[in-house]
């Protein structure tokens, strides 16, 4: 990722440099491009221009200059707030979590599964403002109850159905969430020092992270409803966020004030994990791209 300039607007520039850039490649990076062009929210990363051709793969967005949800969480120290004073507070994170639900919600509405929902992937402005990003895992709803499903995804968000290699749904990012708002409550990664196996076994048999201290009992109620095994009975991301919304802000405790809770007895709290995961072909049939990059960056 860089920084750069153009038409005289400030901008990101996600560059992927390969002298081997294969199809595979090429259509996961034209994937991401025909995501985003579908979905223009207040709250998803706006996507500007495209540059498509190799070996220089660029795309071309708004600038999110805060940093991402994971950094405030975990390394708030990284993190460029907008005030030299600021710091987040309870209320604040819970907003986050809110209109994250909304834009993950948006997506499913417009037949979209992002499948690589995690704290790293919520873009911050330094006043806090949400821009949900990183699709290049995103599928259509359609292409998932078609054919042999993909394993993709970051394992310590992953739901049970992924793992076992079975047909899935949208339902797969609301589980994600659901660890997504374990995480903003514990102030803690979740399954930190667990490698992929030991997260498979664990979230099969639903032995997921302890729930923190000190969160209100709905709060609770609606992370393991977002980690039920079942993904059929498992709520909309629409209904997540209208539950959370009823949920009491005020007395909700999140991280901001507290001490880290460990995700698992005896682990150590690390600053991140493996890589996204995507195994299979890349998605066919891609629409034609437009756009083009000029201008110096």
């Amino acid at each position: 990722m860089h920084k750069g300039c153009w038409h005289t607007t400030h901008v990101a520039i996600k560059k992927l440099f390969d002298p081997n850039i294969n199809e595979e490649l090429l259509a996961e990076f034209d994937n991401e491009v025909q995501k985003l062009e579908m979905l223009r929210h207040p709250n998803i990363l706006m996507l500007l221009a495209v540059h498509r051709k190799p070996p220089a793969l660029s795309m071309i967005t708004e600038l999110v200059e805060g940093g991402s949800f994971f950094q405030l969480l975990h390394t708030p120290m990284k993190f460029n707030y907008a005030s030299k004073d600021m710091n987040a507070t309870p209320k604040q994170i819970m907003d986050i979590l809110d209109t994250t639900g909304v834009a993950i919600a948006f997506c499913h509405a417009r037949g979209i599964v992002h499948r690589d929902i995690k704290s790293h992937n919520v873009l911050l402005s330094p006043n806090l403002d949400v821009k949900l990003c990183d699709f290049g895992l995103a599928r259509m709803r359609s292409e998932l109850m078609t054919g042999a499903m993909q394993f993709a995804g970051t394992p310590n968000y992953m739901a049970p159905e992924i793992f076992k290699n079975k047909k899935y749904t949208e339902k797969v990012d609301v589980f994600a969430y659901g660890t997504m708002l374990w995480e903003a409550m514990a102030v803690d990664i979740p399954f930190a020092n667990f490698d992929p196996a030991d997260i498979r076994e664990r979230v099969i048999e639903g032995r997921m992270p302890q729930m923190p201290n000190g969160i209100t009992s709905s709060v609770r109620s609606l992370i393991q409803a977002c980690w039920t095994l079942d993904q059929v009975s498992r709520p909309t991301m629409a209904i997540v966020v209208t539950q959370l919304r009823d949920c009491h802000h005020g007395s909700a405790s999140t991280g901001a004030s507290r001490r880290p809770h460990s995700a698992m007895p005896g682990t150590a709290k690390q600053d991140s994990f493996g890589p996204t995961l995507l195994n299979g072909n890349g998605m066919e049939g891609t629409q034609r791209l437009h756009g083009t990059l000029s201008g110096g960056f």
